[in-house]
């Protein structure tokens, strides 16, 4: 099975390496519009085109969840999570070999499109694989340990953040237009080195062995999701979606201040690095306060209503100051339902086809949710400046309300089961 210590690293690697890329992407938008697109687009068009480029990303990771959680389901997890973390660090590193717009015209933005694409796939199946990897090998020990796995999100993003930040100190910006963009992108092969010599060193899950012992693996364990548990994937979407939130504190926010000058750049990295520590205290704070089935519900329901509450005053009072604060009341609003959230979604479904339901739940959340957020509200803001966050408050609101419907019907059953059962 692998050490405690190596189990927990193995399964945040995925996750540090995916949020590494979605900032350095989001963050690098006029880099990549300049190397990519024409020179004729407006600034605001290259945005609002770069983050389509983005969102695309997300949309094929429900392809990921489903191909990835069947297999996942059916041949064990650590199988898949070898190869969704090769297709994610070798998607995402390509991206800094790429020839630009001058080099090949549009060819360039097909093959950053295709690389983004091939991302979304393998990342559709990293998330659900390694929660799993976490929970099926230490739940009955500490549920806590979800706490190290959802704090790898945060801690990708810091790591994307320093290495922007130490670009951008080094590096004069012609420069950075040039080359120095790529850099960002090329340090995930590294990322993927270390990843894969971790993960080759964990064994199966024990809830997957057991499974497996006892006969319990299905044939087409993801037709069987949809067939058997269809409800439970749309309720697990409706929950996951109020964590779009953490699109706000990452991208969105930051990316409106700097573009208004409001923040200078370096402000805008420290605002995202303190959004991200801030994020990673109240993930561990939600899980020790996530005591049990009430309190999980709790903490969801708290993290959403804060989130409404600071939405509206983050985008219309623009300051500095107000930057920082509003990072971290972010931060605190995702971080303290984070690992709740994941709980929830573990419990809605049985061991032999929870890969399948958690991944296509998150991912399908990822895709249709939050992963077109930045695009939403970006295309919403051209309308009338009021329109910023209506998208997400109402994301909280629904996310909310199934999270208690969840709760009063007893919905989500598995894992205490089948940990008893062992």
């Amino acid at each position: 099975m692998g050490s405690l210590k190596t189990i927990v690293l193995s399964s945040m690697i995925g996750n540090i390496m995916e949020w590494y890329d979605v900032f350095i992407f989001s963050t690098g938008a006029l880099y990549i519009a300049k190397a990519f697109l024409p020179s004729k687009v407006t600034p605001t068009i290259a945005l609002l085109d770069v983050f389509l480029i983005l969102a695309l990303g997300f949309i094929t990771r429900p392809l990921g969840a489903f191909v990835f959680g069947n297999f996942g389901d059916k041949l064990g997890r650590k199988r898949m999570l070898i190869v969704t973390l090769s297709l994610t660090g070798i998607s995402s590193g390509l991206v800094g070999l790429l020839p630009t717009y001058i080099d090949i015209g549009f060819i360039s933005l097909i093959l950053l499109s295709i690389l983004r694409i091939s991302l979304g796939i393998g990342l559709g199946g990293e998330w659900g694989g390694g929660l799993l990897l976490i929970v099926e090998n230490t739940y009955h020990r500490n549920p806590f340990y979800v706490s190290f796995f959802q704090s790898s999100v945060s801690i990708g993003l810091i790591v994307g953040s320093l290495v922007f930040l130490t670009l951008e100190t080094l590096l004069p910006s012609s420069e950075m237009y040039s080359f120095g963009w790529r850099i960002a992108f090329l340090i995930s092969f590294l990322l993927l080195v270390i990843g894969l010599i971790i993960r080759l060193k964990i064994g199966e899950t024990e809830m997957f062995k057991k499974a497996l012992e006892n006969g319990e693996i299905l044939r087409k364990p993801g037709l069987s999701l949809f067939k058997n548990h269809f409800e439970k994937v749309v309720l697990g979407i409706l929950i996951v979606g109020g964590l779009a939130i953490y699109f706000i504190g990452s991208v969105s926010i930051p990316n409106l201040y700097e573009f208004n000058k409001i923040v200078s750049p370096t402000q805008y990295f420290y605002g995202i690095m303190l959004f991200g520590i801030i994020d990673i205290l109240f993930v561990f704070i939600g899980g020790i306060l996530s005591s049990n089935w009430k309190k999980i519900i709790i903490f969801t329901v708290i993290g959403n209503l804060l989130g409404i509450f600071v939405l509206y005053p983050a985008f219309l009072l623009k300051t500095p100051t107000n930057y920082l604060l509003f990072q971290t009341l972010l931060g605190i609003s995702h971080g303290i339902m984070y690992s709740p959230v994941a709980v929830i979604l573990v419990k809605l479904f049985p061991t032999n086809v929870r890969y399948s339901g958690i991944s296509a739940s998150y991912q399908f959340a990822g895709a249709f949710l939050g992963g077109i957020e930045p695009y939403v509200i970006t295309w919403l803001s051209t309308f009338n400046y009021l329109f910023y966050p209506i998208y997400q408050i109402l994301l909280c609101v629904i996310s909310i309300v199934i999270s208690i419907i969840v709760y009063k019907y007893n919905l989500a059953k598995y894992l205490e089961t089948e940990v008893e059962k062992r």
